[in-house]
């Protein structure tokens, strides 16, 4: 009884908090709604502009970069490391060198629109 009354009472209060909740969650990167928007947004900018005729995207590798690694650190790793010392290594250089990593991101890309 409690139960049907509630829902009665507050059933336009719990339309509107749920649709907060999914406007909401629109903006977390890790939910569905989030990637169907932006699938929605390239849709309509694909029928607005029409189809590209390149797609370029670009990731960092920026645990696999020996020289970016090399810039950031004054204490090589020996040949014979681990995979998993290397890993390591490269994690605290990213974390204590941002802005080396993120200038040497933009060096990779500006190099690879020069040369391409």
């Amino acid at each position: 009884m409690f139960m049907e009354q509630f829902e009665h009472k507050y059933q336009n209060d719990l339309d509107s908090i749920s649709c907060s909740i999914v406007y909401f969650e629109s903006a977390l990167r890790e939910s569905r709604q989030y990637w169907y928007k932006r699938q929605n947004e390239l849709t309509d900018e694909i029928e607005q502009l029409g189809s590209p005729t390149v797609l370029i995207t670009f990731s960092a590798a920026d645990l696999y970069w020996s020289e970016l690694h090399n810039l950031c650190s004054n204490r090589r790793l020996p040949p014979e490391s681990t995979a998993q010392e290397r890993s390591k290594r490269a994690r605290i250089n990213l974390i204590d060198n941002p802005l080396s990593a993120t200038w040497f991101l933009h060096y990779r890309f500006r190099t690879f629109l020069e040369e391409v």
